[in-house]
């Protein structure tokens, strides 16, 4: 299996060597696009609890996670519409200080995918009415995905 992160506050153990590069040193840091392949690994993996302990690893460091890492982490959690729109929100949120981060449509619709596989019509429908109103513009699989949360969710 992939390593389990170090903790980010400084500490000596076997990866001193390591760790007081990150800790110590202000020009040593992991990018957010190297450790971004290791969450996507192990989202792959479905190793979900491992892919977010590495992401708030990442943000524990300041590095500015990949859009591929948030990509990873909203598809990943599609069977938890909570913790799918919460990473779709954090990426949101985080896009006022780094432009690149602006959700495209496939992150709305994939957290839109993952509020209908579990029936949850209300966070569906607040994500469709943002697309339309801040962009980006709803797709094909994002209006699907809207109807489908409908219709699970009891509306009909």
């Amino acid at each position: 299996p992939l390593p389990i992160p170090p903790d980010p506050r400084p500490y000596i153990s076997r990866e001193y060597a390591v760790n007081k590069y990150w800790d110590h040193e202000s020009q040593f840091r992991p990018d957010g696009g190297r450790l971004s392949h290791v969450i996507r690994s192990y989202v792959t993996r479905g190793e979900l609890f491992r892919a977010e302990k590495w992401f708030q690893f990442l943000l524990n460091l300041e590095a500015v996670p990949s859009a591929k890492a948030f990509f990873a982490l909203i598809e990943g959690n599609a069977g938890n519409s909570h913790k799918a729109v919460h990473f779709l929100d954090l990426m949101r949120n985080m896009s006022s200080k780094y432009p690149q981060l602006r959700p495209p449509v496939r992150a709305y619709s994939f957290a839109l995918a993952a509020a209908a596989c579990a029936g949850d019509a209300e966070t569906a429908e607040r994500l469709y009415e943002e697309m339309k109103d801040k962009g980006p513009r709803p797709d094909a699989f994002s209006y699907l995905a809207a109807l489908e949360a409908s219709k699970r969710g009891g509306y009909h």
